[in-house]
């Protein structure tokens, strides 16, 4: 996985900020981050589909990806994106709208000095160490260091939802 998201940054893949501006949603400037090249996104997976261009370009992700419970919400889920934060990047404090659902980050590029808040508890990235936490609580992320950082984000079903659970939220929040 690690490799082919270093092919992508080698081969100039097209990172995308991870707050655009959408016309169909409301507009937030969300702390300056809109349309932002501190915060950068290439998705694998976006609003429940396939984006097939990356995935045919990391086939070890998506086959390591198909052994994981991710969420499925019709057009909202799942989202499974490598993730870039810029040298000197912070992501101000925020809340996710969803709990049914948690953030899997997996390191793959993080020097010194990056770290991960939630609540009141705060975390280093470490290469290759999966970190999981319920983004409905505050958190945030900074880069303190000279280099980008690069993660997998994706989201999966919070284990204690059973599958009859998770087909009724898939309705109602499709609604």
């Amino acid at each position: 996985i690690r490799e082919e998201a270093l092919a992508l940054v080698t081969e100039g893949a097209d990172f995308r900020p991870y707050v655009e501006n959408d016309p169909s949603r409301p507009q937030r400037d969300f702390h300056g981050l809109k349309e932002s090249p501190d915060w950068t996104a290439l998705y694998l997976w976006r609003n429940g589909a396939i984006v097939e261009e990356n995935a045919k370009r990391c086939p070890r992700t998506m086959a390591a990806l198909e052994k994981v419970p991710l969420s499925d919400i019709g057009s909202r889920t799942p989202a499974v994106l490598f993730s870039r934060l810029e040298p000197g990047a912070h992501i101000p404090p925020h809340m996710g709208m969803l709990n049914c659902r948690i953030i899997c980050h997996l390191p793959l590029i993080v020097p010194e000095g990056c770290w991960l808040r939630v609540g009141n508890e705060t975390r280093q990235w470490e290469e290759g160490k999966l970190l999981i936490f319920d983004d409905s609580m505050e958190h945030e992320a900074r880069n303190q260091s000279h280099r980008q950082r690069i993660i997998l984000l994706f989201e999966i079903w919070r284990p204690e939802i059973s599958e009859a659970d998770r087909e009724a939220l898939t309705v109602l929040l499709e609604e």
